[in-house]
């Protein structure tokens, strides 16, 4: 049973997502950083907005579907 006050675990695993790109994008920041681990980093930082990305089209209400004009009919 989900109660509305609880968040959904598509949800739960969006914020998840969320707060760990703003981790990696807070340890590319730093300066001292190896040109290997920022190599990595900036791997996983594409894969994860990417999954993003597509967790939000997934998501989204509708499917797409191309609106038919009406002159067609």
């Amino acid at each position: 049973m989900c109660t509305t006050s609880e968040p959904t675990p598509t949800a739960l695993r969006g914020r998840a997502r969320q707060e760990n790109l703003a981790g990696i994008n807070r340890r590319l920041s730093r300066p001292d950083l190896s040109p290997g681990k920022r190599a990595k980093l900036e791997v996983q930082r594409r894969l994860l907005r990417a999954a993003i990305e597509r967790s939000w089209i997934e998501s989204s209400s509708r499917p797409y579907q191309p609106r038919q004009s009406v002159a067609t009919r």
